[in-house]
């Protein structure tokens, strides 16, 4: 039978190179935690490979590590996938939680005894498999929590101005995409052609619009970011949210129909949604990669500027 214990204590941040490295105690050892049990030191393998997941949910990986142990202590050291939406809208969790973030791990007992501890009946777990670390709202044990989460050095100011290009651009293109043609026939041919990599939900007609811009990842339903495209209105000037974009790869076809028609949306799937996905050409892997590393871009220029 597989066990969760909680752990919960204060924690800190640290500017350190790579960006996205989390170390974390997520179980202390001879005190009686919530559960009544006692952990020991000889409960974990150290060294052990380890996945983190977020809440205990095995359907949403947000990095990977290993165990350190001392004498007092286990320890995750590992790092956060900043290049998934799932990794990084954790690392942007985890660095707002502050001392607040608990943690808890996911194991099956191998070794205890019943004992007593300071006049109470206690469990002694000395041995366990543990199955992943997570990320949790309450914890059970004590002392525990966020030692460090390192966003990365700072980029050079001209490395960070060619991202800041390579973001305008990609972000004119997309406007572009969005434009309509002066030849269509009719309403229908300005509808966008699916892609691979997203689901496409039209809330207006490009048709109102005199240029367009794309905020990544700039809102979430139920724990998914999605996209936003912004159209500049002719009429006046004002900007409005003209489509949203959700990544094929954490919406599901279903999941996205139903959140663009509570907007009254009009909704398109990802190109190979409803059958075997064919293998993406290479300007769509090249376009996913450029998009999630500016995702991750935007969240550390984010932090730096909270910094500064």
């Amino acid at each position: 039978m597989r066990d969760t214990k909680y752990v919960a204590s204060p924690g800190a941040l640290k500017a350190a190179d790579p960006p996205g490295h989390l170390e974390a105690v997520f179980s202390t050892f001879g005190v009686v935690d919530r559960d009544g049990d006692v952990v020991l030191p000889t409960a974990f393998t150290p060294g052990q490979a380890v996945p983190l997941v977020w809440a205990h949910d095995w359907h949403r990986p947000i990095g990977k590590g290993v165990i350190h142990v001392d004498p007092q202590r286990a320890v995750f050291d590992g790092e956060l996938f900043l290049d998934t939406t799932a990794g990084l809208d954790a690392y942007t969790t985890i660095k707002r939680m502050g001392a607040l973030q608990e943690y808890s791990w996911g194991f099956q007992v191998l070794d205890a005894e019943p004992g007593t501890q300071d006049g109470q009946p206690v469990r002694f777990i000395k041995a366990t498999e543990v199955f992943e670390v997570s990320p949790v709202l309450v914890g059970a044990g004590r002392a525990t929590g966020t030692l460090a989460l390192k966003r990365g050095a700072r980029l050079s100011a001209a490395t960070r101005a060619e991202l800041i290009a390579a973001r305008d651009l990609l972000d004119r293109l997309l406007g572009e995409a969005e434009e309509p043609q002066e030849a269509v026939a009719d309403d229908d041919a300005l509808e966008e052609k699916p892609m691979a990599h997203e689901h496409a939900c039209r809330l207006h007609s490009p048709d109102a619009y005199d240029r367009f811009r794309r905020a990544n990842a700039e809102r979430t339903h139920d724990g998914k970011a999605y996209d936003v495209i912004y159209g500049h209105l002719k009429a006046r000037d004002a900007w409005e949210a003209q489509a949203l974009r959700y990544p094929s790869d954490t919406w599901s076809a279903a999941a996205a129909r139903a959140h663009c028609a509570s907007h009254d949306g009009s909704f398109e799937a990802a190109a190979g949604a409803a059958a075997a996905p064919a293998a993406a050409s290479a300007d769509e892997e090249l376009f996913r990669q450029v998009a999630a590393q500016l995702r991750v871009y935007e969240t550390l220029r984010a932090d730096w500027r909270d910094d500064a």
